[in-house]
C-alpha cells in the first residue's frame, strides 16, 4: 500500500508540525471518549482530510472537522465536551485535581488513570505529605498527626456525651485540618508554575477549597 501523503497543520503560533492521529487521538481521549469510540472520530477526521487533499491546512480546520464528527457521531454533548476542552488546553491554564474519599476506595487508581489519559506528571498522596510532617514534628508535639486518620481521636482531649462517630468525625478532621496546609502549599506552587496538578487522600475534603481561593 502506497504510504499516505503528510498532511501539515498550522497552529495559532504560526508552527507548522505534521497531523498526527496518535495526538488527535489522545486529545479525544481527555475528552472523555472511550477508546473505541475516539479511534473511530479519528479515523474519519483523517479520512475527510486525505479526501480534500490539502497538503497544509490550519489547526482551527482540525477543531471544526472533529467537532462536526463528534456531533454527528456522539451527539451535541459529546461535541460541546470537546470545545470546552480545547478551550482550556489553549488557555494556558493549569489543572488541579482534587480526589478524596476512604481507604480502598480507589482514589490512586483513579489518579493513575486520570494522570495517564489527560498527560499530567504531577501527582501527590495526602498520605507522604502526612509521612513528612511527621518527619518534621514529634508525636510529643502533635499525636494527631502520628496515627491513623481513623483512630484520631484517641488523641485528642477526652469529650463527654459524644457518640462514637461524632469522635472519629473530630478526629479526622483534626488530622485534616493539619495536612491542610502542605496541601494548600502543594496547589498554590502547582498555580505558580502553571503546572497540572492532582492531589489525592483521605484528607482531600471539600473544606480544603475555602484555603485555595480564586487561582
Amino acid at each position: 500500500n502506497p504510504t499516505p501523503p503528510t498532511i501539515l497543520v498550522r497552529d495559532q503560533h504560526n508552527q507548522v508540525v505534521p497531523f498526527s492521529r496518535s495526538q488527535h487521538y489522545m486529545c479525544l481521549e481527555s475528552c472523555g471518549l472511550s477508546s473505541e469510540d475516539a479511534a473511530l472520530a479519528t479515523s474519519q477526521v483523517y479520512e475527510q482530510l486525505l479526501e480534500e487533499g490539502e497538503a497544509e491546512i490550519p489547526s482551527s480546520k482540525i477543531g471544526h472537522l472533529t467537532y462536526r464528527c463528534l456531533k454527528k457521531l456522539f451527539g451535541n454533548k459529546t461535541a460541546h465536551r470537546y470545545l470546552v476542552w480545547i478551550h482550556y488546553t489553549h488557555s494556558g491554564r493549569p489543572l488541579i485535581l482534587l480526589i478524596g474519599g476512604t481507604t480502598g476506595c480507589g482514589k490512586s487508581t483513579i489518579a493513575t488513570e486520570v494522570a495517564h489519559r489527560l498527560g499530567i506528571v504531577r501527582t501527590q498522596s495526602t498520605d507522604m505529605l502526612r509521612e513528612v510532617m511527621r518527619m518534621l514534628v514529634p508525636e510529643q508535639l502533635l499525636p494527631v498527626l502520628h496515627t491513623s486518620s481513623f483512630s484520631a481521636w484517641r488523641k485528642l482531649p477526652p469529650q463527654v456525651n459524644s457518640s462514637e462517630e461524632d469522635l472519629v468525625a473530630d478526629g479526622y478532621r483534626s488530622q485534616a485540618e493539619l495536612l491542610a496546609l502542605p496541601c494548600e502549599a502543594v496547589i498554590q506552587r502547582a498555580l505558580r508554575e502553571r503546572v497540572s496538578l492532582i492531589l489525592e487522600g483521605i484528607h482531600v475534603h471539600p473544606a480544603l477549597l475555602n484555603r485555595i481561593g480564586d487561582p
